[in-house]
This record gives structure tokens, sequence and C-alpha cells, in this order.
């Protein structure tokens, strides 16, 4: 598991809630292709999750370093992208927080380089990964988690995001 030093960045920069929802958008949305730190991504961010609102300056600017940090992740070809409480988290912090990476990954999933949200996804693998991080979002917050369940879960999530940030390399 990844230390929680980016959701503390993002907490101490001016983030009061919904931390792990923030960086599984910023990791859908650079998967899909979106760049660290330009006007489409913060846009975005302002628009899905800060309620149009503009950032705090040091909350952009941790967001743009936690963003960097992601797509050094994605071409490093490092397994485990995404940020997550360690095994020593209660259960109640880890399932929490994979409901708000499943949220959020579904949310920057949806956008669509130079062209916003997508109204629609076309069938296929990316629609399927789409529809499984809905249900991974509702899980029940108050249940138990068995860490290689959980390990099984992160693993196909990060392996997922790889493939996808591939693909759209490829067309960028």
């Amino acid at each position: 598991m990844i230390d929680t030093s980016s959701t503390k960045k993002l907490l101490k920069a001016g983030l009061t809630d919904e931390e792990y929802m923030w960086l599984g958008f910023i990791a859908g949305a650079i998967a899909k292709g979106l760049i660290p730190g330009e006007k489409e991504l913060n846009t975005a961010l302002k628009d899905l999750l800060n309620g149009g609102e503009t950032l705090p300056g040091a909350l952009s600017a941790a967001i743009t370093s936690e963003a960097l940090g992601i797509k050094h992740s994605f071409e490093s070809k490092i397994p485990q992208v995404l940020p997550f409480p360690d095994e020593h988290a209660q259960d109640h912090e880890k399932l929490r927080a994979l409901a708000e990476l499943a949220s959020g990954l579904n949310l920057g999933l949806a956008l669509e380089k130079g062209k916003g949200m997508a109204s629609a996804l076309e069938k296929g693998a990316l629609l399927d990964f789409v529809r499984t991080l809905g249900d991974i979002a509702k899980v029940d917050l108050d249940g138990t988690i068995d860490p290689e369940d959980l390990k099984s879960v992160l693993d196909y999530i990060n392996e997922q995001l790889s493939q996808i940030f591939e693909k759209n390399q490829n067309y960028s």
C-alpha cells in the first residue's frame, strides 16, 4: 500500500474532506490524457469537485504536485499509482478511501481530452471498468475487509488505470 502523504498534503493545503475522491479524479483524468497543471484539468477540478469555485493557490499547487507525481508513476510503470491508507489503518478508513477513490476515478475517466465531460462512454473495456468502479464505490463503509481481497481490488484498479493511460499516450 502507498503511504498517505498525498492526502496529508492536500488536507494541509486546504482540502477539508474527500481527499481520496480528489486523488481518484486526478488519476482518472491523467489516465485519460489530461495534463497536470494545464487549464483543462484545473477547470475540471474546479467545476466538478469544487462547486465552480476557484481553488485556493496552496491547494492548486498541492494538486498540481500530486498530479505530476501520479503522471510520473504511470510513466514509470509503478504498479501502485493510487495513494491508499497503509495496513495499520482501520477497516472503515480503508473502505472510505476505496469508495472515494472509485467515485473520483469514475468522474476523471468520464473526461475526454479537449472535450470536457463525455456524455456517454462507448461500450467496451472502459465502460465495463467504470461500471465496476461504480459497484466498488457502493462498498459498505461499516463493513470489514479482507487484506487479500483489498489487495486484489487495488491491483485490478491500478492495472486498468495503467492500461488506460498507455492507450491515451498513444493517441496524444
